[in-house]
């Protein structure tokens, strides 16, 4: 038995369907993090192996709060060398906020504009779960 199944048993399908919109928002929203922030301090969202944010100042991997890593995954994280972003929350030992990320790049009024990326991220984000959701309660793809 897979964990859908399992969980469709124990929870039901429309929660197990809540729960894949949940995670489908929370990865639309970090990638549209990465958006934001690049193009506010005139950078580009990595590829394939590269790190998440690639500016003049350097390599940056963004990540949430709630993105948490044991120790090992931790110690991987600050052991390639990028600085860590932390959007959302208190950043944990290692980690940057995204104010300090857009400071670092000598983005005025830095407070506000990673209040703005954030709600554009927000937005962004928001509007392709809305999408994603009438496929995983339809099955009906409205951009076929």
């Amino acid at each position: 038995m897979t964990w859908e199944e399992a969980a469709i048993i124990v929870f039901g399908q429309e929660a197990v369907d809540h729960f894949r919109l949940v995670k489908s928002f929370q990865t639309r929203l970090g990638k549209a993090h990465e958006r934001a922030f690049a193009q506010r301090v005139g950078g580009r969202v990595g590829g394939p192996g590269e790190a998440d944010v690639i500016t003049d100042c350097g390599e940056f991997d963004f990540r949430s709060q709630a993105n948490t890593k044991n120790a090992a995954g931790r110690a991987a994280e600050l052991a390639n060398g990028r600085v860590i972003v932390q959007v959302t929350g208190t950043p944990v030992p290692g980690a940057i906020s995204a104010v300090e990320f857009l400071r670092f790049h000598d983005v005025p009024h830095p407070e506000r504009e990673a209040m703005l990326c954030e709600a554009t991220a927000a937005y962004e984000a928001g509007q392709a779960a809305k999408a994603a959701s009438v496929v995983v309660i339809t099955g009906i793809d409205l951009n076929d």
